[in-house]
């Protein structure tokens, strides 16, 4: 039996009932180094499985790449954009050949299996070979966003954000906004944790951690291969989506170390009246130290609390021991999915990387229960999400919302935020499918352009049970007339319309009234290789000593 195990920074995403995992590194019970591999992989989530050591390679479903280009995203950390339906692979491509994706991305159809090369509109807004940015989606409206990294807001250069719409008729359209008309400048971050919230009229965006990008800082030694300072995990900028701003929130509480290369995911209380963002992980390069703490920043109040995290079995052998460069992905509010992160440690006589080699303490997979913060031996789909206590002792209410902290503790600085927090967007209403996808994915021979993908995903139906066809037999004779009368109803409401042709399906959203700003792409997006961005100008990276480039999600 062969086991696979996920040595990451690659992309993952969790689309209808699958989790996504792409560009990472891989190593095996096959005594080989680990590899990168040529493949989009993906658990289904409809059905428990155990992640207390390694994964059987059986439950990782595949499909094969498209191209090359692809695979950079290990080695410069890209995401995916997505909805209910797609995926969409941007950003961390840096492979000379990246110009034949200009304008266009390449989508996964997670329906068919099925990957297309698809052309986007709004002009070259491409940041193919940017790298470690921080990203957000809101499958809901198929809205997604990236900004910073080390081609957005560097030294005060492309400073904004991009927007990705895969609902626009008649194509995807993306946009970059700069500055909009109220809050402060697009802030430049770099390695940092971006989430979409639920908060406002369109929803909004939460940035924080990872470096200060917009000038050189002062941190690290003139000539020590780093450029730019931590920002204070204190320091919270919300980006409102409906209007095209920025705002600044100091946040309190057990404020987390300064870090960078850490993961989030979101929770919403069942109430909607705090939404807590659970951080895990991370590396600060200044000590050379990897974290394995568990945080939550809980919105609106912006309080942090450090959480007493059980059975965390990264920690079970030697303490010190942290994961970065690992992703994180919510299950229905109440399992938080970690995907891969290099293992290291910084104590004296042990190695700087735990888990270059297969091995069941230091596991592809973790699932953390977002109710109770304890770490789980198995996923099970069906959790359903309570505020834990640690949380609702400190924002007031109970385990089913409540919360009477709704603001944070020294005030908001500016009514146009205060505001906006005090509005909900209305939860998405999709429910993932029940039935386990199947395992036979395909690939088309010549990629083409696709279309408007559909805010829904088609349905993988099982086969009715005996009981029910019974019942369906049983009723069929009132179907039947129920079916006569309702076709009379629709045959004449019909007669008595116009000949008007029914626009395409689209979520209910509100589209921000934002001015048509012109973009050039940065240089870096010139026809020939792009240079390959390096922190430590040429050197290797000081973030994990030892010669293994590997990283896990």
């Amino acid at each position: 039996m062969i086991y696979a195990r996920l040595q990451m920074r690659g992309v993952s995403a969790i689309v209808d009932d699958r989790l996504f995992v792409m560009s990472a590194n891989y190593t095996y019970d096959d005594g080989e180094p680990g590899r990168s591999e040529p493949h989009i992989y993906w658990l289904n989530l409809n059905t428990s499985f155990n992640v207390d050591g390694f994964i059987q390679q059986s439950m990782l479903h595949q499909a094969a790449s498209p191209t090359d280009e692809l695979l950079g995203t290990f080695d410069q950390g890209g995401t995916f954009f997505y909805d209910h339906s797609m995926l969409y692979a941007y950003a961390g491509i840096t492979n000379v050949t990246e110009d034949s994706v200009n304008k266009s991305l390449w989508g996964f159809n997670t329906t068919t299996n099925e990957w297309n090369l698809t052309a986007i509109q709004g002009g070259s807004i491409q940041f193919n070979n940017n790298s470690e940015g921080e990203h957000a989606s809101d499958p809901a409206t198929g809205k997604s966003f990236y900004t910073g990294g080390f081609g957005i807001g560097v030294n005060g250069t492309y400073n904004g954000i991009v927007e990705f719409d895969a609902y626009n008729a008649p194509g995807p359209l993306w946009t970059f906004h700069t500055k909009g008309p109220t809050g402060i400048d697009t802030p430049s971050v770099l390695k940092g944790g971006m989430e979409y919230v639920r908060l406002g009229q369109s929803g909004v965006l939460i940035l924080f951690g990872g470096f200060d990008s917009s000038h050189v800082g002062v941190q690290f030694a003139p000539g020590g291969g780093w450029d730019w300072d931590y920002r204070p995990m204190s320091t919270i900028f919300v980006y409102d989506i409906y209007s095209n701003s920025f705002y600044n929130v100091s946040a309190t509480g057990d404020i987390p170390s300064e870090r960078s290369e850490f993961c989030t995911a979101v929770s919403s209380s069942p109430d909607d009246s705090s939404f807590q963002i659970t951080v895990h992980g991370g590396w600060n390069q200044l000590t050379h130290e990897s974290f394995n703490s568990v945080h939550v920043l809980t919105i609106p109040s912006f309080r942090w609390i450090e959480i007493n995290d059980g059975n965390n079995k990264d920690r079970s052998i030697y303490s010190g021991v942290g994961r970065t460069r690992l992703r994180c992905n919510v299950w229905n509010d109440g399992q938080m999915i970690v995907t891969g992160g290099s293992v290291g440690t910084n104590q004296p006589g042990l190695p700087s990387k735990l888990n270059t080699r297969c091995n069941s303490t230091y596991t592809p997979f973790k699932v953390l229960n977002t109710s109770t913060y304890v770490w789980q031996t198995e996923f099970t789909p069906n959790k359903n999400y309570a505020v834990p206590d640690a949380v609702y002792k400190i924002i007031g209410g109970s385990a089913s919302g409540g919360a009477t902290a709704k603001s944070p503790l020294r005030g908001w600085s500016n009514t146009d935020l205060q505001s906006i927090m005090t509005q909900t967007v209305t939860r998405d209403t999709f429910l993932p499918n029940t039935t386990p996808s199947s395992a036979s994915p395909s690939i088309s021979s010549s990629p083409t352009s696709l279309g408007t993908p559909s805010p829904s995903s088609t349905s993988r139906k099982s086969s009715p049970s005996p009981g029910t066809i019974a019942g369906a037999v049983i009723g069929s004779a009132v179907a039947v007339l129920i079916l006569l009368v309702v076709s009379y109803i629709i045959l004449r409401s019909l007669r008595r319309k116009s000949a008007n042709p029914n626009s395409a399906d689209k979520p209910d959203s509100i589209t921000p009234e934002l001015p048509n700003e012109s973009f050039s792409p940065p240089a870096e997006l010139s026809t020939h290789e792009p240079t390959r961005i390096n922190e430590l100008h040429g050197r290797n990276r000081i973030e994990m000593d030892g010669g293994w480039r590997g990283h896990e999600v």
